[in-house]
């Protein structure tokens, strides 16, 4: 008896009793490379996160931002909004041992965010990246 009371009241009370929201995710993004030949490049170049969910940008060695454009017609043209995303110039670590400098963006829309980087000519060579393609 205790069993089938339990079974027919377990659905009804899954629709009242209220859900727990998904713990947000934290994404981590290198800007940048510790090695020369692979330093203009955001790793990785694309993710999908959630709304609620932060990227966090951390800044390997060499001058780098992190800096929204307007989309893939325009890669390194940055969008024309008073709440752009914009890191501006940030020096990355050079060292293992140094404090890696992170810039957080927390994720706002499931709509793709085109990213890319403003040190000259750094988007020109390919370092951009996008968020829910």
């Amino acid at each position: 008896m205790k069993l089938t009371l339990l079974a027919l009241i377990t659905p009804v009370l899954s629709h009242i009793l209220p859900r727990a929201d998904p713990v947000p995710t934290t994404h981590k993004v290198l800007v940048g490379h510790p090695v020369r030949e692979k330093s203009l490049a955001f790793v990785p170049p694309s993710l999908k996160a959630a709304v609620g969910d932060t990227v966090q940008f951390q800044f390997r060695p060499f001058n780098h931002t992190v800096t929204q454009s307007v989309g893939p017609a325009a890669p390194c043209s940055p969008m024309g909004s008073s709440s752009i995303i914009n890191s501006g110039f940030v020096p990355g670590a050079a060292e293992a041992d140094k404090e890696v400098p992170v810039f957080e963006v927390r994720v706002a829309s499931a709509e793709p965010m085109y990213l890319y980087c403003g040190q000259p000519p750094h988007c020109n060579l390919g370092m951009v990246m996008v968020i829910n393609p």
